[in-house]
């Protein structure tokens, strides 16, 4: 039967077609020399030749038999898609969820935290914090009668309030999680500020058109009272741990007529040196300044450092969270603490001052975020 060029190796690569077409083209002669032979060997010229592909070539025997055996080679190899484009590299992201290690954690309201490494950081995705307000919480150092009463006396007051999150928190997600917190309905209506100048009593709430909070980060890494003992070995206190009087400066309108004070305050005394920049960021150190200068003008300070350490030390308490570490068994700080200076959209102070407080003290493990405001 004959073969049509046309049929020849329909969607085989050219190079596989062409070794094709010759090995058929050498079977042909080779058919046409036998029958030839055969014709001339029987005297007879009526022989019918096989009909030819093309216009016959001259192909040596072995030249055809060469062809022959490379064309079922190349018919023995897998098929070629020729013309294929070259497909892109693709990489696949597996995101793998994580449980926080609490036993307090709120289940019918939680989500799955997504943890993603990205350049050797760990950083969490998650579709905006939600809150919802713990009315039951217990402060126990805030709301001690011995506590009340020094507080009055030192012209603090105060608000503090805590809720419950139910995204995983990280520290890279600062700004998402206060502009979350301060926008929620749950900290807008339960949360206090002071209203207006001259009226520090936090009774008004926190409800308004935010924007931006500005936080700054402190540390949270003290976890014994002996950070102090520095303030008695600088020769603060006298013998019997009174603290020491000195001449009055007045700074940022604060009486500052005792070492303690200038210590805490006055840059320019010696005694400031006895905390450096890192350890004035510590969440206790502000804490400890914040009992220590009071609430305003009208604070009746104390004679003794017993009662400023005892207060400070309750109220540490209640602001952070620790546990004991597996590996050192140390105690380490879990709390992520941070001080609020302002809140684009609302009027967090009546009076701008160095010695405002208002702290956010977020609890990653159990969820817990504690909001503590005090105005000067």
């Amino acid at each position: 039967m004959p073969v049509s060029e046309d049929t020849i190796g329909m969607g085989m690569p050219s190079a596989l077609r062409k070794r094709t077409a010759q090995s058929a083209e050498a079977k042909q002669k080779i058919a046409e020399a036998t029958v030839s032979a055969t014709s001339a060997a029987k005297g007879g010229d009526d022989v019918k030749q096989p009909p030819m592909i093309g216009q016959p070539r001259n192909v040596s025997m072995t030249d055809a038999a060469r062809i022959i055996a490379q064309a079922e080679e190349d018919e023995d190899r897998p098929e070629e898609t020729p013309n294929e484009p070259v497909k892109e590299p693709t990489f696949k992201v597996t995101l793998k969820t994580t449980q926080a290690a609490t036993d307090e954690i709120d289940k019918e309201g939680a989500t799955e935290e997504v943890p993603i490494s990205f350049e050797g950081k760990k950083v969490f995705a998650v579709d905006g914090f939600s809150f919802s307000v713990l009315p039951e919480a217990k402060f126990q150092g805030f709301h001690d009668k011995e506590v009340k009463k020094f507080f009055e006396k030192w012209g603090i007051r105060f608000h503090i309030s805590k809720y419950r999150f139910h995204e995983q928190y990280d520290p890279s997600l600062k700004s998402s999680f206060m502009r979350d917190l301060f926008t929620s309905e749950a900290f807008q209506k339960n949360a206090r500020r002071a209203g207006r100048k001259g009226l520090s009593n936090p009774v008004q709430s926190m409800e308004g058109k935010i924007t931006k909070v500005d936080a700054e980060d402190l540390n949270a890494t003290v976890t014994n009272m002996g950070f102090f003992d520095r303030i008695e070995e600088n020769g603060i206190l006298g013998a019997s741990g009174k603290i020491r009087g000195c001449f009055e400066d007045i700074i940022d309108d604060v009486s500052c007529n005792s070492l303690l004070r200038q210590a805490l305050l006055n840059e320019d005394h010696e005694q400031y040196d006895i905390f450096d920049d890192d350890e004035r960021k510590e969440l206790i150190f502000r804490l400890f300044r914040h009992m220590v200068i009071g609430g305003g003008t009208m604070c009746q300070y104390e004679d003794y450092l017993k009662p400023y350490l005892d207060t400070c030390k309750l109220l540490y308490k209640d602001l952070i969270s620790v546990c004991r570490n597996s590996s050192t068994g140390q105690v380490d700080v879990k709390t992520h603490a941070y001080q609020i200076n302002e809140v684009d959209g609302i009027t967090l102070f009546p009076l701008e001052h160095g010695l405002n407080t208002c702290f956010v003290c977020i609890d990653s493990l159990r969820k817990y975020v504690t909001y503590y405001y005090a105005a000067w």
